[in-house]
């Protein structure tokens, strides 16, 4: 395909990559070197999945949990919202716990 390939893939540094490049661009002003190759044969589609499963095979991996997300709660819903009414976002367990005593002392 008449490309001039990565540095990554050469192992060539920078300074290299240039000359490289350069070279190739000379050869193909002077007709040493074709600017596009002629591709005679046709590619190969895909990646071999030619049953057309290959999207639903990989959708389902893409959504199995990672075990990054923790496992729901034991109560459901329900145990979970009064979990939180009793604590409050912020951590407020405490001030409920001290209006509760502050109520006891004045019966």
């Amino acid at each position: 395909r008449a490309k001039i390939r990565a540095r990554r893939v050469t192992g060539n540094d920078a300074q290299q990559q240039r000359e490289v490049a350069r070279a190739i661009k000379n050869a193909r002003e002077m007709a040493l070197l074709p600017y596009t190759n002629r591709v005679t044969t046709q590619r190969g589609g895909g990646r071999g999945d030619r049953d057309g499963a290959g999207d639903a095979r990989r959708r389902a991996v893409d959504d199995r949990p990672t075990g990054d997300t923790p496992p729901p709660p034991v109560g459901g819903v329900a145990a979970d919202a009064d979990t939180d009414a009793a604590t409050g976002a912020d951590g407020g367990a405490v001030a409920v716990a001290e209006a509760e005593g502050t109520q006891e002392e004045q019966s």
